[in-house]
């Protein structure tokens, strides 16, 4: 097996991986999905054998869907400041909001809901202080707040301190059903389901860690296909004396 080879295997197996990763962001996208089937077929080997080549093909796709991961942890770990921000003031949440934003606004503690880490089926005990809390966000402190945008509700540490001071939440993003923003909030005019409610769970922003564990798997994934392309390329009378 030559040179040509190994480097055939090399680009076969990092680049669909690489592009995965140069071109998530908020959203991963599938098309580098489509660029595992031309790397395949670059290294394919003339003859049988090719469980090696179905492997590294394997690894490859995976290789993409971790790349995609990765480069999301990787921003939401280290690139704070770059999140999307809404100050409820004058920038209303939008009802399909990115994956990790930071929200400027006064926690409405008036009515707050307790969570508690139990298992299924189990009661919790409400003797204890609740493991988190879900707090509403709004851009006042008012009694009455005109709703623009979809409801806002934070999840934050149970026993964060809290003040009727503006604050800023960073976290991740997820759809809060409408009856249990309900409970939180007294909606008027309103029908439950023409409530568009999203919660930022500050308890969910990836570590650092976190990260970059996900993104050696990538590039542990990716360099697994490197070196089955490259071995599915050996000669056959090779293969054989290797066996």
């Amino acid at each position: 097996m030559g040179t040509g080879d190994w480097v055939r295997a090399t680009l076969a197996g990092l680049l669909p991986a690489c592009a995965a990763y140069a071109t998530s962001g908020t959203q991963v996208p599938w098309w580098p999905l489509l660029l595992v089937v031309p790397a395949a077929w670059f290294t394919r080997p003339p003859v049988a054998p090719r469980g090696a080549w179905w492997l590294a093909t394997g690894l490859c796709a995976a290789a993409v869907l971790a790349g995609g991961r990765a480069r999301g942890l990787v921003d939401a770990a280290t690139g704070r400041d770059r999140w999307p921000t809404y100050d409820l003031v004058d920038t209303p949440m939008p009802s399909t909001p990115p994956p990790y934003v930071a929200v400027t606004g006064f926690l409405r503690d008036g009515w707050i809901l307790g969570e508690y880490a139990v298992a299924d089926g189990d009661v919790p005990d409400q003797s204890r202080p609740a493991d988190a809390v879900l707090v509403p966000m709004a851009p006042t402190l008012e009694g009455t707040v005109r709703q623009g945008g979809a409801l806002v509700v934070a999840r934050v540490p149970a026993d964060a301190p809290r003040s009727q001071a503006r604050v800023t939440l960073y976290g991740r993003t997820e759809p809060l059903p409408p009856e249990l923003a309900s409970t939180l909030v007294e909606l008027a005019g309103t029908r439950t389901d023409e409530v568009s409610a999203i919660l930022v769970d500050t308890l969910r922003v990836p570590a650092p860690r976190e990260a970059w564990t996900a993104l050696a798997l990538m590039i542990g994934l990716a360099l697994g296909a490197v070196t089955g392309f490259g071995l599915a390329r050996r000669p056959p009378a090779q293969r054989s004396a290797d066996a």
